[in-house]
């Protein structure tokens, strides 16, 4: 066996160690931050995917949770599902006189507004 250290190995059991506690967000942006800038610094690569994703889930557990995170934040993070919610609800104003002229039209229209944004 090697005397160099397994940076990877050690890397996966701080994030699963990260990832257990619970504190608040700028404290999770901070902590993730400094761990991955620590990685850096000592082996001089990036991080495996697998970890760099867990560390992205941890810092967006809370946006997930909330069902009113749309009211409240000014750009929420959206799941596939809530977008095309959004995007069948929602529409620009350039279209509305569009669709007050040419009712119907309207679901075409909508539709195709949503796929183009």
């Amino acid at each position: 066996m090697s005397d160099t250290p397994d940076y990877k190995n050690s890397f996966r059991q701080a994030v699963t160690q990260l990832v257990s506690q619970d504190m608040p967000v700028p404290w999770r942006v901070k902590a993730v931050d400094d761990l991955i800038e620590a990685y850096v610094a000592q082996v001089d690569e990036v991080p495996d995917g697998q970890q760099l994703e867990q560390l992205a889930n941890y810092l967006l557990r809370d946006s997930v949770n909330q069902p009113d995170k749309v009211s409240r934040t000014e750009y929420p993070a959206l799941n596939e599902g809530q977008w095309k919610l959004r995007c069948r609800r929602e529409m620009s104003s350039e279209h509305v006189g569009v669709m007050a002229t040419c009712s119907k039209d309207r679901m075409r229209k909508k539709r195709y507004y949503c796929e183009s944004a």
